[in-house]
């Protein structure tokens, strides 16, 4: 696993420390403080209360006649910014929706919804690129329906976003999720951190600036 002084190293050199742990305090407050910032960086996990709970049920009922069973995936119309992707339309998957539809299956507490969500982690884990010597390596695709190789081109925020989904998702809910589906998020997430340390962007691109930083601690921990 990577040392917390590595990663702190690299996310030093592609930020300037104090505007990191400025950026990083201003977006996600004083979990990532409650302890020695470099000696500890673990994140407490979340407890929703019983309010949200029921409110989260809800609005996860309401996808439930997108969820893909035979792809184990969320489904939507299709919908880009204009780049990246070579689609024009239909259905598609797409990795971030579904991570983030799989961290609120979690945060329902229902056993069952946390089994769907293991099966969606487990595919979505398997979409990214774990080739070292791969151009692509960390990255996952936009769309299950869009292999790496077909985007134009790959995206290499989706290290970033994936990543911290995935991260949000194994420190509040390890104890749901199946030891083999866990193994392969901490692999998944440490790939992540690789790529993003390799890309190093600059702090004007801040909010991606500020989520590698965090990825990258977080994981180092």
């Amino acid at each position: 696993m990577l040392k917390v002084k590595d990663v702190l190293k690299v996310a030093k050199s592609h930020m300037q420390i104090g505007i990191c742990g400025l950026l990083l305090f201003l977006v996600f407050g004083n979990d990532l403080f409650a302890a020695n910032f470099v000696h500890d960086t673990a994140f407490k996990t979340v407890k929703l209360t019983t309010k949200q709970i029921i409110a989260l049920r809800k609005e996860v009922q309401k996808k439930e006649s997108r969820y893909d069973r035979n792809a184990h995936m969320l489904s939507s119309s299709f919908g880009s910014p204009g780049y990246h992707t070579t689609l024009k339309g239909g259905v598609v998957h797409s990795t971030f929706s579904s991570l983030g539809y799989a961290l609120e299956l979690f945060d329902t507490n229902v056993d069952s919804l946390a089994y769907r969500a293991s099966l969606i982690i487990d595919t979505i884990v398997a979409l990214q690129d774990k080739n070292i010597y791969s151009k692509n390596f960390g990255l996952w695709p936009w769309f299950l329906e869009e292999p790496l190789e077909k985007m134009s081109p790959p995206d290499a925020n989706w290290a970033d976003f994936c990543s911290k989904r995935l991260l949000e998702i194994i420190i509040n809910h390890r104890n749901k999720i199946p030891d083999i589906v866990a193994s392969k998020i901490d692999s998944a997430i440490i790939f992540a951190a690789r790529a993003i340390q390799q890309r190093n962007v600059a702090p004007s691109y801040t909010n991606m600036a500020v989520m590698g930083a965090f990825v990258t601690i977080v994981a180092g921990d």
